[in-house]
């Protein structure tokens, strides 16, 4: 059952609205930028891989006003989070859809943009989830994944001690939390053509931003 075998060592629904909010803080302006660099058609139809919260869906709704965009979870938690998010902001072309990453049961070739952010780092068949995404574009439509390098952090003992933590939960679950490097070949191996990269590292030292992190841990 690809609905419930995936284990998810972070909280969801609610109790994740805030550290899905921080992470759409840090790295929503170099979504922004990609999606300027794209220039889409304002009708295009979008897939939200793995939507959480709906923040990233609502941007997607407001960019592509004349289109139409499915935000996809496997947990129906963050889908009614981001239902009352999507409620609040009055978005009429969002739909909110519960599925496995693995199988959709969304139409094939059925979309211009395909998204997923710090998706697959969290998945066991990361490869999978890719040539489902795959199925979803429409021909010359754009798959456009953020994914993490985990041991990125400073040199500090601390962190250190948390980087090895991830090591440790990371295979025990048998995830990558270090996948956003080995993309392109994953991209490749799914079939999709000429691959490109963008590398973006947000950097701070305090503020409100540095609450992912506990959030996070």
């Amino acid at each position: 059952d690809h609905l419930h075998e995936e284990r998810y060592t972070l909280p969801t629904g609610q109790q994740d609205a805030e550290r899905l909010l921080l992470l759409d803080q840090l790295y929503a302006p170099a979504t922004e930028a990609l999606l300027d660099e794209l220039a889409l058609r304002p009708d295009s139809r979008v897939a939200d891989m793995g939507c959480g919260s709906g923040f990233m869906s609502a941007r997607f709704a407001s960019r592509f006003a004349h289109g139409e965009v499915t935000g996809v979870d496997i947990s129906p938690a963050q889908i009614e989070v981001a239902r009352v998010y999507v409620g609040q902001r009055k978005l009429n072309n969002i739909r909110l859809h519960t599925a496995s990453a693995y199988e959709t049961g969304l139409p094939t070739a059925a979309f211009d943009l395909v998204f997923c952010r710090a998706l697959l780092c969290h998945l066991q068949r990361p490869i999978e989830a890719l040539a489902e995404m795959r199925r979803l574009l429409k021909a010359g439509g754009t798959l456009l994944c953020e994914d993490l390098d985990a041991p990125a952090a400073p040199p500090d003992s601390a962190m250190h001690a948390l980087a090895e933590f991830d090591a440790r939960v990371a295979a025990a679950l048998g995830i990558d939390f270090s996948i956003g490097p080995k993309l392109p070949k994953l991209f490749e191996a799914v079939g999709v053509a000429d691959p490109r990269i963008k590398l973006f590292q947000p950097a701070f030292l305090s503020g409100r931003r540095m609450r992912f992190v506990e959030r996070t841990y």
